[in-house]
């Protein structure tokens, strides 16, 4: 079963960008690190996995983890302010 899908918001939204910012601030340290690397800065995974002594496959098992987690957590946080 899929979700529901949510309500139109914006990345420039100050609001939005503030519960992202605090989203990623609960993930573990190695989990935002990955995503802040990838997601944020660009990099190659590679690159990523090799700074923080992990593989590739740990690499793409965490970025994979923690987009999941925050999507799970911006649905809650959106839902209970009526945006989703």
């Amino acid at each position: 079963q899929f979700p529901d899908p949510w309500a139109p918001v914006s990345g420039s939204d100050p609001a939005v960008r503030e519960r992202l910012r605090r989203a990623l601030d609960e993930l573990p340290a190695t989990w935002r690190a990955v995503v802040h690397g990838r997601d944020i800065a660009g990099r190659d995974g590679r690159d990523v996995a090799r700074e923080l002594g992990i593989t590739v496959e740990q690499q793409r098992t965490i970025l994979n983890q923690a987009r999941a987690a925050l999507r799970g957590r911006l649905a809650d946080l959106l839902r209970r302010e009526g945006r989703g």
